[in-house]
């Protein structure tokens, strides 16, 4: 055996043992990438609903706290009239903010 026929030997032992130890790695990042893929599109429809689900739940509460909150804001600005009334019906020196508290 020559020194030729040795080295052409080893060059294709090399050439080998790189495709066998690429060969692996290459083939699992195909099958990941198209799993990716895969996940993606199965999962956008789940997303939409899921989004509709919070608007409808973000509009509900909306709603609710409107309900709840405007009988006690009709409440304070009726109040505030009345202490306004007040005041100036008594000739109070003290003075009322915006908000309806004595300064």
């Amino acid at each position: 055996m020559t020194l030729e026929t040795s080295r052409n030997i080893s060059i294709i032992w090399l050439s080998l043992f790189c495709l066998v130890g690429l060969l692996p790695p290459v083939v699992i990042l195909y099958f990941a990438v198209m799993g990716m893929n895969w996940v993606r599109r199965e999962s956008k429809p789940i997303f939409q609903r899921a989004r509709q689900g919070s608007d409808l739940v973000k509009s509900k509460v909306d709603d609710y706290s409107n309900v709840a909150i405007n009988p006690l804001i009709v409440v304070k600005r009726r109040a505030r009239g009345w202490q306004r009334t007040v005041t100036k019906l008594l000739g109070n020196s003290k003075s009322i903010n915006s908000q309806g508290e004595n300064l």
